[in-house]
């Protein structure tokens, strides 16, 4: 083996090892997972983000939602990623350079199907009761889905 690769697959070993999931793969959920943990969060307004770390929308939605999860209260307002990524590994390396603190899963092709996500980054807003309220298929602007979040969390 090259020295070439061999530093490029050090390279990688640390930076999945250093990254914000370290030592720890990321669930993957199957459209049934995703249901019962939208549920979970009943009484909460959810925000399901789909994403991929190849994506390039994605890439400038992520750090609006991290900064979004700062902002609302834990208990008023769920955010979940789900990553469509096909390779893990281009995944994790995007994540140890992007640091989340949400709760982030690996969805299966099922999950991309059931959600009818054909274009990323996809985005639903579930109400407090766990009806979608709001999908969204691109980029969404922050602005508008702090709208979208507030007017939910004021139906109270």
């Amino acid at each position: 083996m090259s020295r070439m690769k061999v530093f490029g697959a050090v390279l990688l070993l640390l930076m999945i090892w250093f990254s914000p999931v370290a030592g720890e793969e990321l669930p993957v959920v199957s459209s049934t997972d995703l249901e019962k943990i939208v549920a979970a969060e009943q009484g909460k307004v959810v925000v399901l983000n789909f994403w991929a770390s190849w994506c390039g929308p994605c890439k400038r939605e992520i750090p609006e939602l991290v900064e979004m999860r700062k902002e609302y209260p834990e208990d008023r307002v769920a955010i979940i990623g789900v990553s469509m990524d096909h390779d893990p590994a281009m995944m994790y390396e995007y994540l140890a350079r992007q640091s989340v603190n949400y709760p982030l899963y690996l969805g299966t092709q099922e999950v991309g199907i059931d959600y009818a996500v054909a274009g990323i980054p996809k985005l639903f807003v579930f109400d407090k009761s766990g009806e979608a309220a709001f999908t969204f298929e691109g980029l969404i602007r922050s602005a508008m889905l702090h709208r979208i979040v507030d007017n939910l969390l004021d139906d109270e």
